[in-house]
C-alpha cells in the first residue's frame, strides 16, 4: 500500500476517532437527505455559491443508516484535496467510503462527510479571485447544516485535507476555533 494510502486512512480513521462518533449515488442533496439506507451513500451534488458565483460541485457521505427523519444529530467532518485535485480526488483515489465505513464500524461511531471542491484556491479569499474561504464558511457550512441532520456541537465538527487542503485545515480550524474543535491535516 503506498505511504499516501496509509496516511490518508489513518487521517480518516483519526477523525472518526476524534469525534466520538457501498454505493455511490448521483442526486440532489434534497433527494439523498430524505433517504434511509442500511449501507452508506455519497452523493455528488450541486450548489450555487453566492460568495463564489458559480455552481460548485461537493460530495456528501452519509453512513448506513442514516435517518433524516430521526431527531439523532450527527458529527461532522469537512475533507479538502491537495493542489491540481477536485472534490472526487479523495473518494476515487483512496477508496473514502469503503475506508469510512471501516473507521466508523471500528469506532461504533457515524459522522457525516463532506468532500470540498476547493480548485486550486489554496482555500483562501483571493484578492479579485475566488472567495473560497467565505464561500466554505457562509455558502457550504450553512447548506450543510440545513440540508442533513448535523450536530450544532462544536465538539462535533472537524476540519481536514491533504497539501493543500492540509495547509485550509490547519488556518481554517484556527481562524474558526468557535467552530471547528479539531483538525486532520498532511
Amino acid at each position: 500500500m503506498k505511504s499516501c494510502v496509509k496516511r490518508f486512512l489513518v487521517i480518516l480513521s483519526g477523525i472518526i476517532a476524534m469525534l466520538g462518533i457501498a454505493t455511490f449515488t448521483s442526486s440532489t442533496a434534497q433527494a439523498a437527505a430524505t433517504k434511509v439506507s442500511p449501507i452508506s451513500t455519497v452523493t455528488t451534488t450541486t450548489m450555487y455559491s453566492k460568495k463564489l458565483h458559480l455552481d460548485w460541485n461537493y460530495d456528501v457521505y452519509l453512513p448506513g443508516g442514516y435517518n433524516p427523519s430521526s431527531s439523532k444529530k450527527y458529527p461532522v467532518v469537512y475533507m479538502m484535496h491537495g493542489l491540481y485535485g477536485n472534490h472526487r480526488n479523495l473518494l476515487e483515489r483512496f477508496n473514502s467510503q469503503q475506508m469510512l465505513d471501516g473507521a466508523m464500524k471500528r469506532n461504533n461511531q457515524k459522522a457525516i462527510v463532506v468532500f470540498i471542491d476547493g480548485f486550486n484556491s489554496f482555500y483562501v479569499n483571493q484578492k479579485g479571485g475566488m472567495q473560497m474561504e467565505s464561500a466554505i464558511m457562509k455558502d457550504l457550512i450553512p447548506k450543510i447544516n440545513s440540508t442533513y441532520k448535523v450536530s450544532s456541537s462544536r465538539s462535533d465538527h472537524a476540519i481536514g485535507g491533504i497539501s493543500m487542503g492540509g495547509y485550509a485545515a490547519a488556518r481554517l480550524s484556527l481562524k474558526y476555533s468557535k467552530y471547528f474543535s479539531k483538525a486532520l491535516l498532511d
